[in-house]
C-alpha cells in the first residue's frame, strides 16, 4: 500500500494537442528529420514554426505535431491533418446577413489561431437578428465537423438551420457528429458554406468544431482512471462523470495511468503525469 504522501492531484486535460507535447529543443534532430522528410512541404512548415515561435507552449505544440508527422500524417492526399492544414484554417470567418447574396455582411466570428480554435465556443461579435450565415474558408481548403448556433450564451437554445450550398457531405456540418466532416480543397478560393435559418433571429454563441478525433473530454460521459502496479497489473482509481471540459483524479505520484472513456471511444494511451501536464509515449522518442 503506498502512503498517502505519495498521492498527487492530477488534472486529467485531454482536449487538444497542446496536452501531448515536448519541447523543440529537448529533440531537435527529431524536428530537423522531419523537416529534411517533408521534402518540399519544408517551407511551409517553417512557416508554422515563425508563425508561434513568439509564444513558447503554441511553438511546443507546432513542433510536437511536425515530429509526429513522419510516423503518423501524410504530406498530401486525403489525410491532410498536418501543420499546413491547420496553418491554413487561420483567417476563416463566420458570417451573417439578412440577404442571401451576403450584400452585407456581418463578422460574427473568426478563427485567428487554429491551434487554439480546434473546438471552440465564440460569442457572437454581432446580435442582430439575421435570416444567413456563411462559413467563408481561407484559400485552399476547408475542413468543418460541426457549426451550432445558439440564442444564449449558455448553449441551452439552438437555432435550426439548413443548407443552402449544395454540396456533398455538407449535412455533416449540422448533423450533431462531430466525427464526420465536410472536407474540400482547391488549388485558389473554395466557396462559403450558407445556411439558412429557420426565421430572422439574434445568435450570442457560435459552436465550432474542425476535424477531429474527439479526443476531448466531455461533459455527461463517464471516465474511469487506472494506474499501473506491476504484478497486480492495472488498478481502478475510480469512475467520475465529467462536469465540464477536465476532470480530475487523485492518483499515485509518478505512476503509469490510463484514462478510459467508458461512455464511448477507444482510442486511449497511457501516460505519466509530471510537470503539471500528460506525457505520452511520443513526448518520450
Amino acid at each position: 500500500m503506498r502512503k498517502k504522501s505519495n498521492i498527487q492531484k492530477i488534472a486529467v486535460l485531454i482536449a487538444l494537442c497542446m496536452l501531448a507535447i515536448s519541447a523543440c529543443e529537448r529533440k531537435p534532430d527529431r524536428l530537423q528529420y522531419a523537416l529534411e522528410f517533408a521534402g518540399e512541404n519544408r517551407i511551409e512548415l517553417e512557416k508554422v514554426l515563425e508563425h508561434y515561435k513568439s509564444d513558447s507552449l503554441k511553438y511546443r505544440a507546432a513542433c510536437f505535431l511536425i515530429k509526429n508527422m513522419p510516423r503518423w500524417y501524410a504530406y498530401d492526399g486525403w489525410q491532410l491533418d498536418t501543420l499546413h492544414t491547420l496553418m491554413s484554417k487561420i483567417g476563416a470567418r463566420i458570417e451573417g446577413d439578412n440577404n442571401i447574396k451576403f450584400s452585407n455582411p456581418k463578422l460574427m466570428a473568426e478563427i485567428k489561431d487554429t491551434i487554439d480554435y480546434t473546438f471552440q465556443v465564440w460569442e457572437s461579435n454581432y446580435t442582430n437578428p439575421i435570416r444567413y450565415i456563411r462559413y467563408v474558408p481561407p484559400t485552399g481548403i476547408l475542413q468543418v465537423a460541426e457549426i451550432k448556433l445558439y440564442e444564449d450564451t449558455s448553449l441551452e437554445k439552438e437555432i435550426r438551420m439548413k443548407p443552402v450550398t449544395l454540396l456533398p457531405y455538407i449535412e455533416h456540418v449540422t448533423d450533431g457528429d462531430i466525427l464526420s466532416f465536410l472536407y474540400l480543397t482547391s488549388e485558389g478560393i473554395i466557396e462559403p458554406l450558407v445556411f439558412a435559418l429557420e426565421r430572422p433571429q439574434s445568435i450570442r454563441s457560435i459552436y465550432y468544431v474542425t476535424r477531429t478525433d474527439d479526443n476531448y473530454v466531455w461533459e455527461g460521459d463517464v471516465y474511469e482512471l487506472l494506474y499501473q502496479d506491476g504484478p497486480d497489473g492495472w488498478k481502478s482509481l475510480g469512475t467520475k462523470t465529467a462536469t465540464s471540459k477536465h476532470i480530475t483524479f487523485n492518483a499515485p505520484k509518478n505512476a503509469l495511468l490510463w484514462l478510459r472513456d467508458k461512455t464511448k471511444g477507444r482510442e486511449e494511451q497511457v501516460f505519466i503525469y509530471k510537470h503539471n501536464r500528460q506525457w505520452f509515449n511520443s513526448d518520450f522518442k
